[in-house]
């Protein structure tokens, strides 16, 4: 028997929504906690389970923030009520939103926000506006570290402690994309804003190669002048360097 089997209807909501609302708060520290280093990655394993449990944890999060969402963003209210909150059971019952159905037809960008009002503390992008007129795009603090950390989590992992050489060809001057990543990726390595400019991007990935070699042989010299004792020369050295 369950041990909530004794509780009415409303004292089992009260609990399901507590162990819900817990699991929330858990799951969102979790992931938090996790960006912050790649070390910690496997706490997610830890303390969640597999891959698939993984994503489960995701969907919950996600059937979280949509919940929030509709309670208090007022355009995100407005939207779901088209198609009747109560018809929504499962996770796929979510309708999509996109910058036609949701974004443009705005009347006040605020209202795509908490309360409606702005983030106090935010950064202001606006897309290209290469189809359209260009739209505004708000992003708070707290959602800028998050994408921060993710974006620097995932370079560690992938490339170690190396230093990185980024070529941002999204569109520059006040763009959302553009600038969010030349801000968010210059803590890890080198950016070149090109734009998309290919004679650019071109002549840059020729300077980083150029000046790679040019540290090598500088590098080899240097070995070269302890190592040639033991008939290892210059280009030995090369060699072995470069099938490491």
């Amino acid at each position: 028997m369950s041990p909530y089997a004794f509780l009415t209807p409303l004292g089992s909501w009260f609990v399901n929504k507590a162990a819900n609302t817990a699991k929330v708060a858990g799951l969102d520290w979790l992931y938090q906690t996790t960006i912050n280093h790649h070390n910690l990655i496997g706490l997610r394993f830890f303390l969640v389970g597999t891959e698939k449990k993984l994503f489960d944890a995701g969907q919950i999060l996600a059937n979280q923030r949509f919940k929030e969402a509709y309670s208090g963003v007022p355009a995100y209210h407005n939207h779901i009520t088209k198609v009747v909150y109560n018809s929504i059971t499962i996770f796929n019952d979510i309708p999509q939103t996109s910058k036609a159905n949701y974004i443009k037809i705005q009347e006040h960008d605020c209202d795509t926000h908490f309360n409606g009002k702005y983030p106090l503390h935010a950064k202001a992008d606006t897309s290209t506006g290469t189809s359209d007129k260009p739209t505004s795009w708000i992003r708070s603090q707290k959602e800028l570290k998050t994408v921060k950390n993710s974006l620097i989590l995932a370079a560690k992992i992938q490339f170690g402690n190396r230093r990185l050489n980024y070529i941002n060809a999204f569109a520059l001057g006040p763009w959302a994309t553009g600038l969010t990543t030349q801000e968010i990726m210059r803590t890890k390595g080198t950016v070149f804003a090109s734009g998309a400019d290919k004679e650019k991007i071109y002549d840059r990935l020729l300077s980083i190669y150029e000046y790679e070699q040019y540290q090598l042989d500088l590098s080899i010299t240097e070995l070269a002048k302890h190592y040639c004792m033991i008939g290892l020369h210059k280009e030995n050295i090369k060699d072995i360097l470069n099938n490491v």
